[in-house]
């Protein structure tokens, strides 16, 4: 996949001289490629509610269904390999899962339901270690990695302040740092039940996203070096003022749902490029409680925030692999697709 990361960082360069030379904002075509799809097979259990979704080195397949409280994996022809997990409360078990992350070794899940960050052997699916958070509250997003510390979208309760939105763990569970926070149009009762992207690439910089706000932000976790771009122009497409009314009708939820604008995923493509899915529902996606049959889109940024292209897509982003982008397709559990996206920019004419 070389010959993609040096096409799009080729015509990012071309684009950054004639911006010089003319001193004009150059416009850019940004297209999506399917190049490859799978079709996952069935199996005795079948796929609920994905929450996340992730490929590891070994081009194997991981969904994160909070539904059945498992990880189920397969390998990118679509076959059925095995799950980890599943719901209860024993040890290989797990109750209300809300992120994860694959390492080398293991599989590692933030449960809710438990209060505890769970390691599972990839060998075996057996628990390897369990870590006991009684002031940890993993949320919908991301466990990272990275450092030989655990990164992980949350809220640490007790001790530490409700709108931190990203918690440094060493491997041991004990309490390191927070960094950033929250949105300030977030109330305090969204924020369990919020989603949070993260990202890191090989340079340690890690990306920030919410669910329900425009803003990105980029912090060094090796250097600490830290900035943000709020995209005010965008807020009124992700926030909509009416929250703040009191004695909302689900009819006034559903009609707010309809309007604004959510991120779905963030990743970055390179390690100099960022992929953020974008989506807006319709009353079929919104019935569904699902992005995939929403209007979706992708967009790509540098980092220093400047908006490259942006692209509509059939189906939610999910992931990045090699430098190309997942994308769920279809969510019938009999019929789930998910299919490779190679990001093609270009020069307008």
């Amino acid at each position: 996949m070389k010959h993609l990361t040096y096409f799009i960082f080729l015509c990012f360069l071309v684009s950054c001289q004639t911006k010089t030379e003319s001193n004009t904002k150059t416009k850019l075509d940004l297209e999506l490629v399917k190049v490859k799809e799978i079709k996952l097979e069935e199996s005795d259990n079948p796929i609920g509610i994905v929450s996340s979704v992730k490929i590891d080195r070994d081009s194997v397949l991981y969904l994160l269904d909070i539904s059945s409280s498992d990880v189920k994996i397969y390998n990118l022809q679509g076959k059925f390999i095995k799950r980890i997990g599943g719901k209860g409360k024993g040890p290989n078990q797990l109750l209300s899962p809300r992120n994860f992350c694959i390492t080398e070794k293991f599989v590692i899940v933030g449960d809710l339901g438990n209060y505890t960050i769970k390691f599972f052997s990839k060998e075996n699916s057996q628990l390897y270690k369990t870590l006991n958070m009684k002031k940890y509250r993993p949320v919908f997003g991301e466990t990272l990695l990275f450092d030989n510390k655990i990164i992980t979208t949350g809220l640490w309760d007790g001790e530490r302040n409700y709108n931190d939105a990203v918690i440094v763990m060493d491997t041991s569970g004990n309490f390191l740092k927070s960094i950033g926070e929250y949105p300030p149009e977030y109330p305090e009762y969204e924020k369990l039940d919020a989603t949070t992207f993260i990202d890191i690439n090989s340079k340690g910089d890690m990306l920030i996203c919410f669910i329900q706000s425009p803003s990105i932000s980029i912090v060094n976790l090796l250097s600490g070096f830290s900035k943000k771009e709020n995209f005010e122009s965008m807020r009124n497409l992700y926030v909509s003022e009416k929250y703040k009314q009191d004695m909302l009708t689900i009819e006034d939820f559903e009609k707010i749902n309809l309007s604004i604008f959510y991120n779905t995923c963030i990743r970055f493509l390179n390690d100099t490029l960022i992929v953020r899915g974008v989506a807006k529902h319709n009353e079929k996606s919104s019935s569904q409680g699902s992005f995939v049959n929403a209007l979706n889109a992708c967009e790509i940024f540098s980092e220093k925030f400047e908006m490259i292209g942006k692209s509509n897509v059939k189906g939610t982003m999910r992931d990045v692999f090699n430098g190309l982008i997942l994308i769920e397709e279809c969510d019938d559990p009999n019929n789930r697709i998910y299919s490779f996206y190679e990001a093609r920019i270009t020069q307008k004419k």
